[in-house]
């Protein structure tokens, strides 16, 4: 399992699997992000309407489904 550091790292290479797991962010999100957790939280919320539980936990999610031998 990922930690967010190596997210956050890996936060480039990640943008395909990304995007594909959140449809609504563009290239532009995903890049203005950064791998900043809290503004992918954010994003998400204002993009798919989900309250703050909600965006953490799809986060929480995502990160514990990256393998790291996939980067």
């Amino acid at each position: 399992m990922m930690m967010w550091t190596d997210v956050r790292t890996h936060w480039r290479p990640l943008g395909p699997q990304i995007q594909s797991k959140w449809a609504r962010l563009t290239e532009e999100d995903i890049d203005a992000v950064g791998g900043r957790r809290t503004e992918l939280i954010a994003l998400l919320q204002e993009r798919y309407g989900f309250d703050s539980s909600e965006a953490i936990d799809e986060v929480d999610i995502f990160v514990r489904s990256l393998q790291v031998i996939s980067l």
